[in-house]
This record gives structure tokens, sequence and C-alpha cells, in this order.
């Protein structure tokens, strides 16, 4: 016994789609792939826009990171860490954990903050390039 689809109105007594109904979902499909071809082609951000939008707040979060870790191996907390005898006999580090929770916080949050201020520098850069090329055009247009 073989079972037929649920929906039979699109469907041949044997289960098999009708062709308008494949008509009809490819012209769907059709529909929306001019829909995203026009939603790009409208896009005014060229590649090299969004790879400068992109790439400027990484690259200066990563020099960033850098830039506040050697600061803080050269100006952090004394490297000469103190060690304390406890009851039990053992040694540990006063600056050990808490030291490198602190670099961590502050790294970054130094990280987060270049991030974010470069990555409205570089949107505000693209923003600016196009107010100027749509004045070229309005100009040009005259």
């Amino acid at each position: 016994m073989t079972s037929k689809p649920a929906n039979n109105r699109h469907h041949r007594s044997d289960g098999i789609p009708e062709a308008d109904s494949i008509i009809a979902r490819l012209e769907t499909l059709t529909r929306k792939v001019d829909d995203m071809r026009a939603a790009r082609s409208h896009d005014a951000d060229s590649l090299g826009d969004k790879l400068l939008t992109v790439l400027v707040p990484a690259a200066a979060a990563a020099i960033a990171g850098k830039i506040f870790s050697s600061w803080w191996s050269r100006k952090g907390p004394a490297k000469a860490s103190t060690t304390a005898r406890t009851e039990s006999g053992s040694t540990e580090t006063d600056d050990g954990l808490i030291t490198g929770l602190v670099f961590s916080a502050l790294s970054a949050a130094f990280v987060a903050v270049v991030s974010q201020l470069s990555g409205r520098g570089s949107r505000a850069f693209v923003n600016h390039r196009h107010r100027r090329a749509a004045q070229r055009d309005t100009s040009s247009a005259r």
C-alpha cells in the first residue's frame, strides 16, 4: 500500500508533483533570486568598502593587544613576585592569579575600545567617500 502526500491538490494520484506545481515553485525561487540580486546591486558598499570596515578594526585590535601586552610586561606589576608561606608550608605567589585576571580584564577592555572606535572611524570614512561620490555625481549631472 502506497501512502499519498498530505497535499493532494498539486500531486497526481501516484504522488508525483504536477508540472504546474513545479513551475510555480521555480517561479517563486526565481523571484527570490531576483530580489537578492537587486539588493546586492543597490548596495552602496563595494568589496573594498566591506574589507575596509572589517580589516581596519581587526588590525587595530590586534595591534592594540600587542601594544598593551608589551606595555604591561615593561610597566605592569613588578616582575619579582613575593612568595608567602601558608600554614601548610606551601608557597604561593601573591600576584599570580590576580595579576593574570587584571591583565586579561584590562587588555580585553582596551582592545574592545580600540576596536569599536576604529570600526566607527572606518565606517565614517566609507560614508564620507559615499557622500563625496554622490556630490560628484549630482554636480556632473548639472
